[in-house]
């Protein structure tokens, strides 16, 4: 192994920074060009005698993530030329992704077939192509908060809306020329859809293609992913937003996918103070673990996935305690600022990297109960603030549903250390861990676990807890193993600073007014 020295590191990005500015100029400049050979002088200059017929592995740092290396120079050839001419160019995360990707694909059966593309999908119902209009406009609750989660997208990234890429149907019909059609698969128009996206079919392809628009959020990377068309044939709105979650979770055995789409490989430099992000409310060490099992009692805790009458959607944790009833946190329904409650409520349960075992399991709330509008005392506020809500079927004779047991606060906290907290955190799972990087799905969409905190004290008929939380989890039960089985003792809701103002103590609701509404 040889090691070389490069310049430092603000030399090296203040020249990435303009070289990757001056290529993204819609026709290729002298300005670009001279600003890729200043950069491959740069950072390859040392190396040129090794570089003749190698394939290049780059595993780039800072900001040099964020430029083409394809598009800098051949540093052989006396005019300019791309490296990519010449090289086989690798990009990784880390070295040992080699090692990673050898391991998985030592076994691995190669596709039949040559390339699958999905290009020019329909974004709108005033496109050209639409050749109807739907019977009915309503948007179906799950895709009300799929297109709530593309415009937030589209927001954080200052994109307004989705213009056609009809350049990219001919770029596929380009390339389809080149293979046979017994071993290619053309999916253009209404055919670049999520259902052809998601199809097993897919898995008979050595390269997948997907041209279309496409958004990276490094803020919330759940909401990353390619759109593909919105709408059929008639106009009526139809899932199209193939998120991060959605593409990890198709294990497709391609050797190559390309996303051919405007800034897919472009993001932000990790923020080296992202684990400070949320610790207002983890106390101590952070001993959460991701939530993994479907079996019960794990199989009854879900996300609660809200859209406010402002048309924002937060998120929340609820465990089913019947077959049909979920209990969280009444703010987590209603808005404690305009008292009004949440348009759209569905519960997800047992999500799991931003997947439920299945879809059809995903239920609508029909109706709510709620302790509090907000409106009474502090202090009551805090003590009522649960809500019971009432699902349009049955989901909990198959998932399962916890009971609750109602005890003294002297009786829970003796029992120090022995409860556990399951939330679905704003924080967790934090993907800039190794540990962590296959939740694709991003923070806030897999339930962290915390066994062994406590109850450490009431205050005004409050719970004062030590558990884990952070914005996401709110709603999540405090369970406690009682006779060998587990049960609800108490409901998170909201943290407080300590009295010398140094430290966090968590706020929990008891949970006797369960036994108030049944009559026990």
């Amino acid at each position: 192994m040889q090691v070389y020295t490069l310049p430092g590191q603000k030399e090296i990005e203040k020249v990435a920074e303009r070289f990757r500015t001056d290529s993204q100029q819609v026709t290729t400049t002298d300005l670009a060009i001279n600003s890729a050979k200043q950069l491959t002088q740069l950072i390859l200059a040392p190396v040129a005698d090794k570089l003749p017929g190698k394939r290049l592995v780059i595993v780039a740092d800072g900001g040099l993530q964020t430029i083409p290396f394809g598009a800098l120079a051949d540093i052989t050839s006396n005019k300019y030329q791309p490296l990519m001419i010449n090289h086989e160019i690798v990009n990784l995360p880390s070295a040992s992704t080699i090692a990673i990707q050898r391991q998985k694909l030592a076994n691995r059966q190669s596709a039949p077939k040559a390339i699958a593309i999905l290009a020019d999908p329909v974004y709108s119902a005033t496109d050209t192509r639409v050749t109807g209009k739907p019977e009915n406009t309503q948007l179906a609750p799950e895709i009300q908060f799929e297109r709530s989660a593309l415009n937030r997208s589209a927001r954080s990234l200052k994109r307004n809306g989705l213009p056609r890429l009809a350049n990219t149907a001919t770029e596929a019909k380009g390339i389809l020329k080149l293979i046979p059609a017994a071993t290619s698969l053309e999916a253009l128009s209404f055919d670049a859809n999520y259902d052809w996206a998601t199809s097993k079919t897919l898995n008979q392809f050595r390269i997948l293609h997907f041209a279309t628009h496409g958004f990276v959020n490094q803020e919330q990377p759940e909401l990353s992913g390619i759109v593909l068309s919105l709408v059929d044939k008639k106009g009526k709105p139809i899932r199209g937003y193939l998120r991060l979650g959605d593409l990890f979770n198709q294990d497709y055995p391609a050797e190559l996918i390309v996303l051919s789409a405007c800034e897919t490989g472009l993001a932000n430099q990790p923020d080296k103070a992202d684990d400070q992000e949320f610790k207002r409310a983890v106390i101590g060490w952070d001993d959460r673990v991701p939530m993994l099992s479907r079996q019960y009692p794990w199989s009854a805790i879900g996300r609660v996935q809200g859209l406010t009458t402002k048309g924002e959607d937060y998120h929340c944790t609820g465990t089913l305690i019947s077959e049909d009833v979920v209990l969280t946190n009444s703010h987590c329904v209603i808005d404690p600022e305009t008292h009004q409650a949440s348009q759209k409520i569905l519960f997800l349960p047992n999500l799991i990297n931003g997947k439920v075992a299945d879809e059809s399991d995903i239920a609508q709330v029909q109706n709510v109960i709620y302790g509090t509008d907000f409106t009474k005392t502090k202090l009551e506020n805090q003590t009522d603030d649960w809500a019971l809500l009432k699902l349009d079927k049955p989901i909990g004779l198959k998932y399962g549903y916890l009971g609750w047991k109602s005890l003294p606060s002297s009786t829970l906290t003796k029992n120090r250390n022995k409860y556990i907290f399951v939330g679905y955190s704003g924080d967790f799972p934090n993907t800039n861990k190794e540990k962590y990087r296959f939740f694709t799905a991003g923070k806030g969409w897999t339930a962290s676990v915390q066994v062994g905190c406590s109850i450490v004290g009431e205050e005004g008929n409050v719970l004062l807890h030590d558990c884990d939380t952070t914005g996401g989890s709110s709603g999540g039960a405090i369970i406690g193993v009682i006779g060998n089985q587990p049960y609800i003792i108490g409901l998170n809701n909201a943290e407080i600073k300590t009295r010398d103002g140094r430290g966090i103590i968590n706020l929990g609701v008891k949970i006797d007014f369960l036994d108030r509404l049944v009559g026990k």
